[in-house]
């Protein structure tokens, strides 16, 4: 094993202990990478973050006013993901976001005008409560099994995305998505039903042998 290899394998544990600090990991098996980070503000705590077994992480987990993030298992939260939670933000198992996206359940500040004015006269002064997000609306948000976001997506508050569905990339998505569908465009839309149906490629041996050992995944 070459120093490199240590260095990077010693970073890599490092960042996984401060990550056990600031979250509550209940499984055995993770991998953290150097830009992943948990961010607790405004009362927030450990136990308001939780992520399941194998989950990969290269992003960051920001709570506020103790929202809660759920992270089910076999989940990969890419470079660049920005989770931000102040009422509920829930990932099913193997659920998989790729890089740049942002999942948030609010909307980071008011649309009064007037706490907009006061806003912005503070937009220096970090520790203002005026920036805390829990002055915007805010809804959870829940996000179902086999779930797979494009990069660069953003999904907003209130949204539930069903089982087995995916969202295209840079797509901004405002509303339900059903199960076993995928949505695009901004603001993202319905562009294929039934994914259920969808034969699975041929010819990967990888695949093939598990298929004929586990059978179906659902």
């Amino acid at each position: 094993m070459n120093i490199r290899t240590i260095i990077k394998k010693a970073a890599y544990a490092w960042q996984l202990r401060k990550i056990r600090k600031l979250a509550t990991l209940s499984g055995s098996r993770y991998s953290v990478g150097p830009s992943a980070g948990v961010s607790l503000g405004d009362g927030s705590t450990r136990e308001d973050i939780v992520l399941g077994d194998d989950v990969d992480l290269y992003g960051t987990l920001s709570s506020q006013s103790h929202g809660k993030i759920t992270i089910g298992n076999h989940c990969q939260i890419g470079r660049g993901v920005s989770l931000l939670a102040v009422d509920s933000i829930k990932l099913s198992d193997y659920v998989i976001i790729a890089k740049g996206t942002t999942v948030t359940d609010n909307n980071t500040h008011p649309t009064s005008i007037d706490f907009r004015h006061l806003w912005a006269q503070h937009i220096t002064d970090h520790k203002s409560a005026l920036h805390l997000w829990k002055w915007s609306d805010h809804k959870p948000v829940v996000i179902g099994r086999y779930v797979w976001i494009g990069e660069n997506a953003r999904i907003c508050k209130g949204v539930n995305i069903g089982d087995n569905s995916i969202v295209a990339a840079n797509s901004v998505v405002t509303k339900d998505v059903p199960a076993n569908s995928i949505a695009a465009g901004n603001p993202a839309r319905i562009v294929k039903t039934n994914l259920e149906e969808v034969p699975a490629p041929q010819g990967c041996i990888e695949f093939d042998n598990y298929m004929k050992e586990h059978g179906t995944r659902i």
